[in-house]
């Protein structure tokens, strides 16, 4: 462990590059499965689709805890509520996406 893995919950000190158009929600939650942090490219999307994208997430995770779980939700349900969409959502192994 060290800072960034503890910050974003990963297990490995690895990052995917949030790519609009390429790093779907498949492959976010591919790369979290594998104990890195993922992300989605969602460029200028609605928060509609952004909102779907983070639905799709979390049915592909499998290895979310329940903190996690918690606050994914959380963070998709303000997402949800927004009037804008973050330019990319990170997808951490075990804890929440942080919008940047």
């Amino acid at each position: 462990m060290n800072r960034f893995t503890e910050l974003v919950g990963s297990r490995l000190p690895l990052q995917q590059a949030g790519m609009s158009g390429t790093a779907t929600s498949t492959l976010a939650a591919a790369v979290s499965n594998a104990g890195v942090l993922g992300m989605i490219g969602v460029g200028r999307q609605q928060v509609s689709v952004v909102a779907r994208y983070l639905d799709e997430v979390a049915t592909l995770r499998s290895n979310v805890t329940r903190e996690g779980s918690e606050i994914f939700q959380a963070w998709r349900n303000r997402i949800a509520r927004s009037t804008f969409a973050p330019a990319s959502v990170s997808i951490a192994a075990s804890r929440a996406p942080l919008a940047g």
